[in-house]
């Protein structure tokens, strides 16, 4: 008898752990996992375009794509004037208390300012002017290809706030199936920069068309009233503090940007194109990165808002040290690989086989990066933009005596390498003094 109970306690146990197993992998949590590989598929698709433009275009066609990206990556470093950062911090916020109304106008005068910021741009480009030796029409067209990416970006931000993120990894692998499949027409058909730029900027402002008026629907708001709020909203916004943020993102964009702007101005045509080719790498990390913290920053955020700043500081440690762990034997595999595969595939670009490993090591430390996000979230910002803008000062003044005003790829690439160590070691640091 006394076998019989145990034996019908143990079932009932059995039976009970198999319900609470059940309920933990339930179908929603399935679909919500199933984010990660959506997004890792998309931010593949990015880094094949890349590859495929340098197979189908020339050499010197190349290079001029790879220019008006470096424009295009300009309008979204300035942030929509610091606007970006600031609807990053507080949509999730605002998503969480229910606060529709707020969250319209958060990102409607987000949108208001990235017009803004672009409309400088194309105004600039269609003037004539040339920048750094890029043409008036690369100008014109990258203005238009970073406006159409910012709009990506803060369209999207509202699945990512609201923690829907395989809602987020759709319009993002869709936005990326498109971008490829029309670029490559555009390479195969056309043959120029032009072309391409003109179709993944087409392909962006109908993914945000779309997005936005979905968005629409849930907020129950139209255009012209989302439109209206955010005109009204604009003269309530903290300037000092936007301008803190523009300030500090520009210094981050120009720690992740400077060797590959300073590639454009100081190497000739092939060796950018090859150093533009190996920095195929650095924008793999960083879209891998963007990605990762599409979703984090907000799941950051709430963490903040909800458990304090202490709870806030250990997901960032968490997830910062664990992704930095979890690249280094894929980043030495890719190293190796990359070699086999520019021989063999890529001959125009057998140069940029002693740039990869030296960027690979800053991809590491570039796509493991969550600290700048904890800042922000924090409110510390302006400590951040002090120390990380000395930091950057003193690590090019270093590099600069070191290699003795000598340009050259492999120099442009240690400072890369440099650069990300020392901007992941500082806003680290400031995060641990700040996390008690």
């Amino acid at each position: 008898m006394l076998t019989k109970v145990q034996s019908g306690g143990n079932r009932g146990a059995s039976s009970s752990g198999t319900i609470l197993l059940l309920r933990f992998i339930s179908l929603r949590r399935i679909r919500r996992a199933s984010y990660a590989p959506l997004l890792a598929i998309g931010m593949g698709l990015m880094m094949v375009r890349l590859l495929a433009m340098a197979k189908l275009l020339e050499i010197g066609e190349f290079a001029t794509l790879s220019s008006a990206l470096i424009l295009s990556g300009l309008v979204n470093t300035i942030a929509c004037f610091g606007l970006f950062l600031h609807l990053q911090r507080m949509l999730p916020i605002e998503l969480a208390r229910h606060h529709h109304r707020a969250s319209i106008v958060l990102m409607s005068q987000t949108i208001i300012a990235a017009f803004g910021v672009g409309g400088i741009g194309i105004i600039v480009g269609a003037s004539g002017v040339s920048l750094g030796g890029i043409s008036a029409d690369m100008v014109l067209l990258g203005a238009i290809h970073g406006l159409s990416q910012q709009l990506f970006l803060i369209a999207t931000t509202e699945s990512r706030s609201n923690n829907e993120t395989v809602r987020y990894s759709v319009q993002h692998l869709l936005r990326s199936l498109s971008t490829v499949l029309l670029g490559v027409v555009a390479a195969v058909v056309v043959g120029s920069a032009s072309a391409v730029l003109i179709a993944e900027a087409a392909v962006a402002f109908v993914s945000v068309a779309a997005i936005l008026k979905s968005a629409g629907r849930r907020f129950n708001a139209t255009p012209s009233k989302a439109l209206l709020l955010g005109i009204r909203s604009l003269r309530r916004v903290d300037w000092i503090s936007m301008l803190a943020l523009l300030a500090y993102s520009v210094v981050v964009a120009m720690s992740v940007q400077l060797d590959r702007w300073l590639s454009s101005v100081v190497l000739p045509t092939k060796a950018f194109a090859s150093y533009s080719f190996a920095w195929i790498a650095m924008i793999a990390a960083l879209s891998a990165q963007a990605l990762v913290n599409a979703s984090v920053y907000p799941m950051i955020a709430r963490r903040f808002a909800l458990s304090g700043r202490k709870a806030a500081y250990r997901l960032t440690f968490l997830v910062s040290f664990g992704m930095l762990a979890a690249c280094l034997v894929p980043a030495v595999v890719g190293v190796f690989v990359a070699d086999f595969l520019i021989a063999r595939y890529y001959p125009a670009y057998t140069d940029a086989i002693a740039l990869v490993p030296i960027l690979a090591m800053a991809a590491i430390f570039r796509i493991s990066d969550f600290w700048s996000s904890f800042l922000i979230i924090d409110g510390k910002e302006r400590r951040a933009l002090i120390a990380t803008t000395l930091s950057l000062l003193g690590t090019v003044a270093v590099w600069y005596f070191a290699i003795g005003g000598q340009f050259s790829s492999v120099n442009l690439a240690y400072l890369a390498a440099a650069v990300s160590i020392v901007t992941y070691v500082i806003p680290f640091g400031l995060s641990w003094h700040a996390r008690a």
